[in-house]
């Protein structure tokens, strides 16, 4: 159980991460894309306080934000 929670957390870091890089850039005020990653993002940031863990498409998600913005 302690591992669970411990990837939980690290998840978690994750998405609080890239959401601070969405909005912490300019970018993401305009556009359809900008407002479906915050979607994503505030999707993946429920399913995490739900407890359950991220997928490897929900990682390479996370990656394309850290590329883009």
């Amino acid at each position: 159980m302690d591992f669970v929670n411990r990837e939980l957390r690290k998840h978690l870091l994750f998405i609080l991460d890239a959401e601070k890089y969405v909005f912490s850039n300019p970018k993401h005020l305009r556009g359809i894309d900008s407002y479906k990653d915050k979607k994503m993002i505030n999707t993946l940031k429920h399913k995490i306080l739900n407890g359950e863990l991220l997928t490897i498409n929900h990682f390479q998600f996370l990656e394309t934000i850290y590329k883009n913005y």
